[in-house]
């Protein structure tokens, strides 16, 4: 009977071991990542948004593309890698293409992948648009 008892006890315990652990394992996955960003997934998005010539079509060809218009009726067109995750390569990597055909990369800190990401922005033109993300990324250049 004591023997019942105690392989019953060790097996309780072993469960509750397991739990405990798997749930802060997944939670350290989850919030765990990078926000260093990615020279090669940068210069990979580079290739891929330099296809699109225009928002609608980047929204057409490509689900993981974001358009950020402008009151200017300039735009840019984005894909970001968010932070938050071990499962996400190159976390932090932040590039658009605009209006004027120019290609730029950011890195640092992206909660997910949404246009909020890089910014409650609410300017009016490009060049306030780079301004805040210099404020808040740092800008890798292309080699």
């Amino acid at each position: 009977m004591a023997r019942s008892t105690l392989t019953r006890a060790v097996r309780y315990t072993l469960i509750v071991t397991v739990v405990v652990v798997g749930f802060y394992g997944f939670w350290y996955a989850a919030t765990a990542g990078s926000s260093s960003g990615s020279p090669k997934l940068a210069e990979e998005w580079r290739a891929d948004l330099s296809r699109f010539a225009d928002p609608e079509d980047a929204n057409v060809r490509d689900w993981r593309t974001f358009v950020i218009r402008f009151k200017s009726g300039e735009w840019v067109i984005a894909r970001m890698q968010p932070s938050h995750g071990i499962w996400y390569t190159g976390g932090g990597t932040v590039v658009v293409k605009d209006s004027n055909g120019q290609m730029r990369a950011f890195f640092g800190h992206v909660c997910v992948a949404s246009p909020n990401a890089i910014g409650h922005y609410e300017g009016k033109d490009l060049a306030q648009f780079y301004e805040y993300m210099a404020s808040v990324f740092r800008e890798h250049h292309f080699g």
